[in-house]
């Protein structure tokens, strides 16, 4: 599960790149827009900067803006920098298994591709910018989706697929809509 540390950082550079050509935003501006706290984004920011994601400029005029483009960052990229590993297990934390029980274990695979899924599909997200535009994100998405498709995953019960397709058609990625839509390849036909 993604931490409200991750949440926001996503969020905040979000912001950051809605403003890219701008200039230079405050945290307050941030915060006022995202609302979050100002105390929190405060604690996100030395992570940020110490990892080169972010530019400041102190004084009157002052403020963070990202230092690259917004499409040279990934989400995958950032949550990994905020997170830690993305892996949903413990064992596929390092690039070497060192689980005695690794040659032997039989929900292996089922973790490892779980794993690719979530790297994929996070590092495929590569334009901040398109968040913030429906329409990019949702043709973003459904380049997401057929990846999902061509991995599907079992289905898990929840949403159903009509809820799931609002929150979509609002540039909302619902809860478990992976497994639904791969569970329902008609569903990948309704976004199109």
């Amino acid at each position: 599960m993604i931490s409200t540390k991750g949440r926001y950082a996503l969020r905040m550079l979000i912001e950051l790149a809605a403003h890219h050509d701008t200039g230079y935003v405050s945290l307050k501006e941030i915060s006022e827009k995202q609302n979050i706290s100002k105390k929190y984004l405060e604690q996100i920011v030395p992570m940020l900067n110490k990892n080169g994601i972010l530019r400041t400029n102190r004084g009157n005029k002052g403020g963070y803006m990202l230092a690259k483009n917004p499409e040279q960052y990934t989400v995958g990229e950032i949550l990994r920098l905020t997170e830690g590993s993305l892996a949903p297990v413990l064992c596929l934390d390092t690039d070497i298994n060192e689980c005695q029980k690794a040659d032997g274990c039989i929900t292996l695979p089922v973790w490892k591709g779980l794993y690719e899924v979530i790297t994929n599909y996070l590092d495929g997200i590569t334009r901040l910018g398109f968040l913030l535009d429906d329409k990019k994100f949702l043709d973003t998405w459904q380049e997401n989706i057929e990846y999902v498709l061509a991995h599907p995953l079992p289905a898990k019960a929840g949403m159903t697929e009509e809820e799931a397709m609002k929150q979509l058609q609002r540039g909302r990625r619902p809860r478990n809509f992976d497994a639904q839509v791969s569970a329902d390849p008609r569903a990948q036909q309704r976004i199109a």
